[in-house]
């Protein structure tokens, strides 16, 4: 059981088919309900027996991951990996650090970051069961300085971070 977050947009959307390809049992996750369905109907157009759970949560509303990872691993009985293509991050923080709006530092930091350790902290208990795997999409901003992104890298930095410390738990 592959959870794919982000699974409505470009690169999560081609994971979620490859892992369906492959034989998977996919959950697929949007921020809404209606993105989800697409997914899955476009899914079901690639891999006709294609098994899938939807799995909508909007990260910006408290309890949603954590609900989300509930869902899957009720439906699935089971989390095997989790891929986190789901990036979501405050308006106003890309561009010169000058221009930029300090009010949404921490806003952003917390829906890139925060929602991944929410995501790590809540699929962990499923995936040590059995010994799963966590994959952590980020912005190449993380690991390579580039103009316009410091606040972005920032945050990207910090999954990265993150998920090599999570790695030697």
């Amino acid at each position: 059981v592959v959870l794919v977050t982000g699974a409505t947009g470009a690169i999560g959307f081609e994971i979620a088919a490859q892992a369906t390809e492959a034989g998977a049992i996919v959950a697929v996750h949007g921020s809404s309900a209606d993105s989800v369905a697409k997914a899955v109907e476009r899914l079901r157009e690639r891999v006709t027996d294609a098994q899938l759970i939807a799995a909508p949560a909007d990260f910006r509303s408290d309890g949603a991951i954590e609900a989300m990872v509930e869902k899957v691993a009720v439906e699935a009985r089971r989390i095997d990996a989790v891929i986190h293509c789901g990036i979501t991050g405050a308006a106003r923080v890309a561009g010169p650090f000058a221009k930029a709006d300090p009010a949404n530092f921490g806003e952003h930091a917390a829906l890139v970051l925060g929602s991944f350790q929410t995501l790590c902290y809540s699929a962990l208990p499923h995936l040590s069961v059995r010994g799963g795997t966590i994959i952590g999409f980020a912005s190449d901003a993380g690991k390579f300085a580039a103009p316009r992104q410091s606040v972005i890298g920032a945050a990207f930095g910090g999954i990265m971070s993150f998920a090599r410390n999570l790695a030697l738990e």
